[in-house]
């Protein structure tokens, strides 16, 4: 048995961010002092502090309350003193394991000053015990419903959340809640778009990044992976869509989120400054979940715009004889049901009268007046969407002013950081002039050029039938 002199009482000091919400000063120093104070006027000597700054209390495994029970069943701590029950922690659960458990059965003695729980003594505060864990429980319930609601209304109203920005952006310098581009990482997303508008795998990009030595998303990893190009191909972030929501976590006790699907995402759209353009992104994704894919290095011009007239397949390509066709994938992988035919119809066939339509409907209507009218409405549209979120920001910024929520110095600071982005969409909104990508690719398709980056950009459907009849449905036409 060790003499007494040998043993330490614990001072256990714990403060987190949960605490200045409600103005409560609970700082680990009026603790300490606190702590301090009452061991000396209880002639309470041999003590050490453990001090857990930034800690919930509704979570148990923090470092310096995990270093004094390894002092405890060490056998060099028999007392533990808290200014307060809540200190201890607030998980009703976990705080009365301990209390009625844990330290009974190490003989340990345990104080919360305040609240007059004294576990070696006979004194009312340890009836209460018991109900001050779970008011304590209910509290950090209560706030946790309060943030988790908070959050959700910052996510509806366009401001970002997240921890850690989406590859291309930061956070703007005087707005934290919302995203800039990042001139280091924004570029790296523009040419991937480029390379799969021009055909390139989500493989032979992220080789591409490899082989030039480009950082990726996670900053760890030196090496690209066709997922993390994938993801980045079907972000609509990329767009200027802010999409937030997509994990969720039961309750403040559970660590572990689940993934939602995607009709429970927030998504606000126009709430940034977009890398590629809406076009180049509905182009990437047109039809066929992911970008065409090769053979050989060979850019697959048609994947993902055939399909076949009968069952709604998709056409996929088949060599044969030096020829490429294109085949209905549901014959080709179960033909021995007999539900469908191959429908087989040669990639220059398609190519050819896909032209010809193209010469066709252009020769009664100029590309401008087919695309570049309801383009650019579309692009004022987003402008003017845009355009009243920002003003509509500037008056909660002014109204923030009046209620002294911020000084006269910030809000002439943000502000103008805002109205020179008001300043810009009204100029987009005012401009009515230029060529549209799509009317630019119509007239290359119109001068010979028929390659993969015009027709995902004109051609939304290309049916085939059993006879070898095409009918083409366009991006924009009614």
């Amino acid at each position: 048995m060790k003499s007494s002199e040998c043993y330490v009482t614990a001072l256990y000091l714990r403060r987190s961010s949960e605490d200045d919400r409600v103005g409560v000063s609970e700082s680990i120093e009026s603790q300490r002092l606190f702590l301090e104070d009452y061991c000396r006027e209880n002639g309470i000597g041999m003590t050490e502090l453990f001090i857990d700054d930034g800690y919930s209390g509704t979570n148990f495994d923090r470092p310096a309350f995990r270093r004094m029970l390894s002092a405890i069943e060490a056998g060099r701590v028999k007392t533990v003193i808290t200014k307060d029950f809540s200190r201890l922690g607030r998980n009703y659960i976990h705080t009365g394991r301990y209390i009625e458990e844990y330290f009974p059965a190490h003989r340990v003695r345990y104080i919360a000053v305040n609240d007059g729980i004294d576990t070696f003594s006979d004194g009312g505060g340890n009836d209460m015990a018991p109900f001050r864990a779970v008011f304590n429980d209910l509290y950090a319930k209560d706030i946790s419903v309060k943030v988790r609601s908070a959050l959700t209304a910052r996510k509806k109203s366009g401001i970002f959340i997240g921890s850690k920005p989406p590859y291309g952006y930061k956070r703007a310098e005087n707005d934290r809640g919302r995203l800039v581009p990042n001139p280091e990482t924004a570029p790296v997303v523009r040419s991937i778009y480029a390379m799969a508008l021009s055909g390139k795998s989500c493989r032979s990009i992220a080789d591409k990044l490899t082989q030039n030595g480009v950082p990726t998303p996670s900053g760890k990893a030196t090496v690209w992976n066709d997922i993390a190009v994938r993801n980045i191909l079907k972000s609509e972030t990329y767009i200027g869509n802010l999409t937030q929501n997509r994990r969720f976590r039961a309750n403040y006790k559970v660590k572990k989120a689940v993934f939602l699907p995607p009709e429970q995402w927030i998504t606000v759209k126009n709430t940034h400054e977009p890398l590629v353009s809406e076009e180049d992104f509905r182009a990437v994704n047109l039809s066929r979940g992911s970008p065409s894919t090769e053979r050989g290095g060979a850019p697959r011009t048609l994947s993902g715009l055939c399909f076949c007239g009968d069952c709604g397949s998709p056409m996929v390509y088949h060599n044969s004889g030096g020829r490429s066709y294109l085949v209905c994938s549901f014959w080709k992988h179960h033909s021995s049901l007999g539900r469908c035919s191959s429908h087989s119809i040669r990639e220059e066939r398609i190519l050819g009268e896909v032209k010809a339509f193209f010469a066709e409907v252009f020769s009664r209507l100029s590309p401008s007046e087919i695309i570049s009218r309801d383009n650019r409405r579309d692009e004022r549209r987003s402008a003017q969407i845009q355009l009243e979120r920002e003003r509509a920001r500037l008056f909660s910024m002014y109204t923030d002013k009046a209620d002294g929520l911020i000084s006269a110095e910030e809000y002439i600071s943000f502000s103008a950081v805002i109205k020179e982005r008001i300043s810009r969409l009204e100029a987009t909104i005012a401009e009515d002039t230029g060529e549209s990508k799509a009317e630019a690719a119509a007239k290359r398709l119109l001068g010979g050029e028929i390659g993969r980056a015009e027709l995902v950009m004109l051609v939304k459907r290309i049916t085939v039938g059993a006879d070898k009849s095409l009918t083409a449905e366009m991006n924009f036409m009614e």
